[in-house]
């Protein structure tokens, strides 16, 4: 593993965090569920099962489909924790990991 990290690598890495942090989670927005507005310690998500389409011709009866239904049960919790930061660690970047930035 190489101790050395380059300034140009620390800058492209800063950049990257940045336009991530500017994104606000817009690319993973579509691929989860989002509620907001949930009061208590829990919320229950209803899920249906996947299921395949069917080919019909005209005039033929209809396939009707029953997916499996289950509830999905969001336990929200505060968590913690806590880093510590050696000081030879610190020596090897060009960044401060006990300050705070906001772009």
């Amino acid at each position: 593993m190489a101790t050395n990290i380059t300034a140009a690598f620390i800058q492209q890495w800063n950049d990257e965090v940045k336009q991530a942090y500017q994104q606000k989670g817009s690319k993973l927005r579509n691929a989860v569920r989002s509620v907001t507005g949930v009061t208590g310690s829990t919320y229950n998500f209803h899920k249906l099962g996947s299921l395949s389409a069917n080919t019909k011709t005209r005039d033929a009866a209809l396939t009707f489909l029953n997916p499996t239904q289950a509830v999905v049960s969001a336990t929200l919790a505060d968590k913690y924790a806590a880093v510590t930061i050696d000081k030879l660690d610190e020596l090897k970047t060009n960044e401060s990991p006990r300050e705070s930035r906001r772009p």
